[in-house]
């Protein structure tokens, strides 16, 4: 039984260096993500600050007007109505100074207002009264009472309580009818009596009023002493009940049968149809499995037909044929094969249908041969006929072909030196074919190679649809001239023959390819004398090849009889890095090793327009089992218990009031103390700029307040001579307050500057370690690349000087 081992799994992920690496540069793009934010922070705090620093250079322009204005009315030369006029400038321009501190802002916050100051100056006074201590002394007196005694008696009754459970439900099926029944069993009632006693008390406040005789109050200095002497009477009742209760309870149980009767109409799948050891031929639709003992050809003539494998069991040497428009579906078959026959072999000249279900194994054994059939080979007939059937791969399951061989004809394609028309893998599809050894002329999934006696094999267009998964590993070293056919595309061939090689071969987005071979391409032609048409892969298409001396997309290689010809090779988002060719001594995406320059290809277009397109049969369906119909009766026996509970409760109870009075006398004594503090100052909240990485780098930034009251200068005046000296003082005291404002907001600008220097420089420094990091593995590579160069270079020069020589002294022999 075929099994895929790790390395034949298609690959989807290529990692350069080792994980460490790869883990270091992420971090240092994170980081230099980081710090292009930090950097953007900075600068938005320049502009901020900016913002700031201009409203607190017109404020300063502003006193320096009102100092000049009240310097004039100093002066008497002035009189009392030119001072007035004065007086109304002032006025105006300390109204600006409010508007200039109320309307400066960045982004919408207010910057001068003073909601950013360092300090919030406290100061105020606050008095009140606090309690210090309070005693409180009681004095209880009791009054006995009068005492009365009392009984009762009390019959309750629980409502019944039924609960029901089934006991046992068995269910049988009869062919004939049955009658339903009821059985009831005698009921069967127990009954149970239990006594309980017990006492209560419980101590009840009937009234309750409270008397103040005497409230005095004494004030000492800062202290003020309360006396409160209070009477509290209260009439109470202390009731002792002796209780006797008696509880009786009665349960009735009753057993119930109950058969029913169910008429029911059913169908249900049949059972596949075993195909024993022996038979040749299916001839009608349905679903067939085959005994684990079957060996030999099985030719199909029915047009649905789903094939399944017994489970957990190899079959060996089955083959299975086909000759007429079909739907033949697999379902979890294991095939071992030992001879030079197709183990699916289509030879119809119409449209055959191959549908994948489950997980289906083909291993071929067979060394030392070559085998000329395909595995999986589509209608078609000899390249000199017109016969070419289609063959689509559809389903969501897999095809796994593990072949010990060296094959001429197409893996899954035609016959080495037959033809067949187009081959469609469809949407889901999951392909892997392995070859173990080298040698091979036929192609993975395309047309076969040379037969001999000028035979070519040759194949039409080959599709793969969207998230389509296909490995191939075409075996042996790829470096290896005997693996001559292609991954995908048309076989080897060593003539030239008009329809030798295979037509278009397109790729549609989200399949993703990866195949390794030797001479032929990974996706193309094979070696020699081979042919393809176009090569189209569109966007989101994830593909990996790997060839020896063929191009990784394109031609093979061409050094014998007639050149390789390739058409246009389109592949959309080239950029993107999902198409990944290699070749080690023919062009990654063009033509194969070609010393003598012969190969024939189109143009390349590597694009990087975006171009997804879906495309490929979605087909998921699997074939159903036949339905039979029949009628049954279902008969349902259960037996049910239920069970009812009844209880009734007497209950005696014996009380005794004892009632008294209580007098509780309380004296309270109360300490005030008056006091008076001043709150204190407090730290104001600053605007906040963050500047690093982490989340408490950031620098803080306080501005004080700008407006009238702050700068002192609200209620200054000019009108009188007097009252302009006044102000002198004051606003010359504002100036310098506004100046030291303007001046700390420059050396937040300054130290902002310093910070963006620091975090550009960083960001210079990073970007430029991590390129160090994701480059070192392509360094290493061209490093070794260019020593290998120099090796062969060397070695080809010490070759021709041997000639050389050797020529020399055959000369002198002569």
């Amino acid at each position: 039984m075929a099994r895929v081992s790790e390395k034949s799994q298609p690959a989807t992920n290529y990692h350069w260096g080792g994980v460490a690496d790869s883990a270091i540069s992420d971090k240092m793009r994170v980081k230099i993500r980081v710090l292009e934010q930090d950097a953007r922070n900075v600068q938005n705090g320049k502009a901020l600050i900016r913002t700031a620093s201009g409203g607190a250079n017109d404020i300063v322009e502003e006193l320096r007007h009102l100092k000049e204005l009240a310097l004039n009315s100093c002066n008497d030369h002035n009189t009392d109505i030119d001072r007035g006029i004065l007086q109304k400038e002032f006025d105006a321009r300390k109204a600006h100074i409010d508007n200039i501190a109320r309307d400066t802002n960045f982004n919408g916050i207010p910057l001068l207002d003073g909601r950013w100051k360092r300090v919030i100056k406290g100061g105020e006074v606050i008095e009140g009264e606090r309690l210090v201590s309070q005693t409180t002394t009681r004095n209880v007196v009791t009054t006995p009472g009068e005492t009365t005694t009392e009984t009762s008696a009390d019959t309750k009754t629980i409502p019944a309580v039924t609960e029901s459970k089934i006991i046992s439900q068995t269910t049988a099926t009869s062919a004939t009818e049955v009658t339903p029944s009821v059985t009831v069993s005698d009921p069967v009632t127990n009954t149970s009596t239990t006594s309980e006693t017990y006492t209560e008390t419980n101590t009840t406040t009937l009234s309750s009023d409270r008397v103040t005789n005497e409230l005095t109050e004494t004030i000492n200095g800062n202290t003020r002493t309360v006396v409160e002497n209070a009477t509290v009477t209260s009439k109470k009742v202390t009731s002792t009940s002796d209780v006797e209760k008696k509880t009786t309870t009665d349960t009735t149980k009753v057993t119930t049968t109950d058969v029913a009767v169910e008429y029911i109409k059913e169908t249900k799948p049949t059972e596949p149809t075993i195909i024993k050891k022996g038979t040749t031929s299916i001839t009608e639709d349905g679903v067939y499995e085959f005994a684990p003992n079957f060996t030999g050809t099985l030719n199909v003539h029915a047009a649905n037909v789903q094939l399944q494998g017994p489970e957990g069991v190899t079959l060996k040497d089955v083959y299975i044929t086909h000759s007429k428009p079909c739907d033949l579906y697999i379902k979890n078959l294991n095939i071992y094969n030992t001879k030079n026959q197709s183990t699916i072999d289509f030879h119809y000249s119409g449209t055959s249908t191959l549908h994948l279900v489950g997980t289906n194994n083909i291993e071929t054994h067979t060394y030392p041969s070559n085998t000329t059939r395909a595995i999986i080979k589509a209608g078609g007939s000899s390249i000199m006929g017109t016969t070419k059937g289609v063959l689509n791969i559809v389903g969501g399951g897999s095809l796994n072909l593990e072949l010990y061989e060296r094959g001429q004809g197409a893996k899954i394609g035609s016959n080495a030196g037959n033809t067949c028309g187009d081959i469609n893998i469809g949407q889901n599809v999951s392909i892997s074919i392995v070859k173990t050894m080298s040698g091979s002329a036929g192609a993975g999934i395309g047309s076969g190679g040379d037969a001999g006696s000028g035979m070519f094999g040759a194949c039409g267009n080959i599709t793969i649809g969207t998230n389509a998964k296909i490995y191939i590993d075409m075996g042996g070293d790829i470096t290896s001239y005997g693996t001559a056919g292609t991954a995908v595309g048309s076989g080897d061939s060593l003539e030239y023959f008009s329809d030798r090689g295979c037509k278009d071969i397109i790729i549609y987005s989200g399949a993703n390819i990866e195949v390794k071979t030797g001479a032929g391409a990974g996706i193309g032609t094979s070696c020699y004398a081979s042919e393809c048409n176009d090569i189209i892969i569109y966007s989101d298409a994830q593909i990996k090849t790997s060839s020896g001396t063929g191009a990784g997309i394109g031609g093979g290689r061409n050094i014998f009889f007639r050149a390789n010809r390739v058409g246009d090779i389109t592949v959309y988002s080239y950029s993107n890095g999902d198409v990944v060719a290699t070749s080690q001594q023919g062009e990654n995406i063009g033509k194969g090793y070609d010393p003598r320059n012969d190969g024939v290809i189109g143009s390349v277009n590597l694009l990087d327009e975006y171009n997804h397109t879906e495309g490929g049969i979605l087909d998921l369906s699997e074939m159903e089992l036949p339905v039979i119909e029949y009628e049954s009766w279902e008969t349902t026996t259960t037996v049910t218990e239920e069970t009812t509970t009844e209880k009734s409760i007497d209950e005696t109870r014996s009380t005794t009031n004892e009632y008294f009075e209580e007098t509780e006398n309380i004296i309270t004594t109360s300490v005030y103390e008056h006091y008076k503090e001043e709150t204190p100052d407090k730290s104001g909240k600053p605007l906040i700029i963050h500047t690093g990485t982490k989340a408490n780098i950031n620098k803080p930034i306080y501005i004080e307040d700008m407006r009238l009251n702050a700068l002192g200068v609200k209620d200054t005046k000019i009108n009188t001579k007097e009252k302009a000296q006044e102000s002198l003082a004051i606003i010359d005291a504002a100036i310098d307050y506004a100046l030291d404002q303007a001046t700390t907001l420059g050396a937040y600008y300054s130290g902002l500057e310093f910070t963006e220097s620091n975090l550009t420089s960083a960001h210079e420094n990073t970007v430029s370690s991590e390129s160090v990091i994701r480059d070192a593995d392509m360094a290493k590579e061209m490093t070794e690349f260019t020593k290998n160069n120099v090796i062969m270079q060397a070695s080809q020069a010490m070759l021709s000087q041997a000639n050389k020589n050797a020529s020399s002294v055959l000369n002198l022999l002569q």
